[in-house]
């Protein structure tokens, strides 16, 4: 309480204080002050109403009071605790002040120091071994990539019913020479209606484009360029048949257009099937398009601009065509696909010379999947496979004697329906077609057939042959 501090019991009234000490001379005189403090610590209480200096009247209703109850005991305030030291504060601001002047924020001199030179380099040594691989794949390979651009022109149909141009869009990606002739192969998704195509080869140099031919249903297109001999480095063709799970792969490409850029990861699947990211022709609502079988799953990071540059194993040798990425939003989730390189070094050579692929088959039109699918629902069919609907004439497969949709005694029998090739399980047309497309013409297959009013599966062998236009 301001001008004093009760530190003891109080059990009795305490006599008037000496003359000398009023309360006016209290508050006026810090000695008689003193005084009146040693007074109220003996318990010598005044009778009246006594008053501390600086308090005002809530003081003397407090003495007031405690001078009526003599008999009750006041209970003493207690600190606790203990007060902090004056050193450890010292010593606590002399360790803050260090710090701050050891990281300079103390110091008043210039932060400038004129004799600064360059740190000594720390010797590298040799490369680790993985290094050197990637390193002596990216240097002998590289000047085989190439960088290639376009312009896709946008039209818009007029008033006039007329076709008006209203702007272009570019495109970008990879591709790489496949031989000293100035071929080069791209996939077909990334030239498709692109007009005025550049091909700038490794060394920066940059030629004209001209299409050769293309098969989008495995998104292959081939290029042909008028560069020297000398100015091409054909890039080395490996094998796709015997890739496993966990090989190295390396993937060089454009990338949102920085060419010549590396990525490296593993085969993480194998024989995947992936659309082609064209439509087929034959697509109906609800049909998938044609699709990419035993295509090559890798994590080597794959992004816009990547489709059609190589994908190499660690000996750097072509092993696929970087087509496509699995994506959410239009980014790379860290899974890619490429085209496998033997389609490459079977449908390549083709289209260099003749411009196209002409379809193998054994020469059947087939039900749409989603029929197919009906009829196994509807009971009309056992099983899912391919359901033939009709049977070119004079083709393969009638030699064969397979047989198309046809007039029983009392209703229509379905076709014959496919359900292995060689011993491979067949469960829709688009297997049967994935199948063929990798054959070439002149080979035979034994087909595995389920027949309306057979009991037991049939076995007959076709002839594969080059589909001409069916009637």
């Amino acid at each position: 309480m301001g001008g004093g501090r009760i530190t003891g019991t109080m059990e009795r009234p305490s006599p008037v204080p000496p003359p000398e000490m009023s309360e006016f001379d209290a508050a006026r005189e810090p000695a008689a002050a003193g005084r009146a403090g040693d007074l109220l610590d003996r318990g010598d209480w005044p009778e009246g109403a006594a008053r501390y200096p600086g308090q005002g009247r809530a003081a003397e209703h407090f003495v007031e009071r405690t001078a009526e109850r003599p008999e009750q005991a006041v209970e003493p305030r207690r600190r606790t605790g203990r007060g902090v030291s004056p050193w450890l504060v010292f010593v606590l601001l002399v360790i803050i002040a260090g710090l701050l002047f050891r990281l300079g924020l103390l110091s008043g001199g210039s932060v400038l120091d004129p004799d600064a030179a360059p740190r000594p380099i720390t010797p590298r040594g040799e490369l680790a071994p993985a290094e050197q691989t990637v390193t002596e794949i990216y240097e002998r390979v590289s000047p085989s990539v190439v960088h290639l651009v376009g312009r896709v022109p946008e039209y818009r149909v007029d008033a006039s019913g007329q076709q008006a141009l209203i702007g272009e869009r570019q495109v970008s990606g990879s591709g790489f020479v496949w031989n000293a002739d100035g071929h080069v192969v791209t996939n077909a998704h990334v030239i498709a209606d692109a007009e005025d195509l550049r091909i700038t080869l490794a060394d920066g140099t940059t030629y004209n484009g001209r299409p050769v031919g293309a098969l989008p249903g495995r998104d292959i297109a081939v290029l042909k360029i008028d560069a020297p001999p000398v100015a091409l480095t054909p890039i080395p063709v490996g094998e796709s048949g015997d890739l496993r799970v966990g090989q190295s792969t390396f993937a060089i490409g454009s990338p949102f257009g920085l060419d010549q850029t590396l990525t490296t990861g593993v085969v993480s699947g194998l024989d995947r099937a992936i659309p082609s990211g064209l439509p087929g022709e034959s697509a109906i609502a609800g049909e998938p398009g044609q699709r990419i079988t035993g295509a090559i799953q890798t994590d080597a990071a794959i992004n816009v601009g990547n489709s059609g540059g190589p994908l190499l194993d660690s000996a750097g040798r072509l092993i696929g065509m970087n087509t496509a990425i699995f994506t959410d939003g239009g980014r790379s989730g860290g899974i890619g696909f490429a085209v496998p390189v033997d389609d490459l070094n079977r449908f390549v050579p083709e289209l260099i010379r003749t411009g196209e692929v002409r379809p193998i088959g054994i020469g059947v039109g087939l039900v749409m999947d989603a029929g197919m699918r009906r009829d196994v629902r509807l009971g009309r069919i056992p099983r899912a496979g391919a359901l033939v609907g009709r049977v070119l004439p004079g083709g393969a497969a009638d030699q064969a004697g397979v047989l198309g949709t046809r007039l029983g005694e009392n209703r229509t029998l379905p076709g014959d329906l496919i359900v292995a090739v060689d011993g491979r399980d067949i469960g829709s047309g688009s297997d049967l077609q994935d199948v063929l497309t990798r054959r070439k013409a002149g080979e035979t297959v034994t087909l595995t057939i389920v027949r309306a009013g057979e009991p037991d599966p049939l076995k007959l062998d076709v002839t594969l042959q080059e589909l001409p236009e069916f009637p």
